[in-house]
């Protein structure tokens, strides 16, 4: 089942909402959204809307592009890998003389 696109967005965009509202009423910081006035509703719902649409789009965005060249996506290489045989020659000696 693939859930990207607009509808994986939606489903973030109700994951973000259940948690935050978990997390508000859990604490006791904040009210049932249902108390709250209907701008602060409105303005509430469009920055979680925005926030999952955006994030949604840039990984889906990376995700169709990690594929096509076979590169990792993000950090290109790990701090432990060595471009070259010496470099990683000379670091095997260093952790295991001969």
């Amino acid at each position: 089942m693939e859930s990207g696109g607009p509808v994986g967005s939606f489903i973030f965009m109700n994951l973000r909402l259940i948690n935050d509202q978990t997390l508000e009423n859990a604490t006791g910081v904040g009210a049932p959204p249902w108390t709250w006035p209907r701008d602060e509703q409105v303005i509430d719902l469009t920055h979680k809307a925005v926030y999952a649409f955006v994030t949604g789009a840039v990984a889906d965005h990376l995700v169709e592009h990690a594929g096509s060249n076979r590169e990792q996506v993000g950090f290109r290489h790990h701090p432990d890998d060595w471009q070259d045989s010496e470099s990683r020659h000379a670091r095997t000696e260093i952790f295991e003389p001969s």
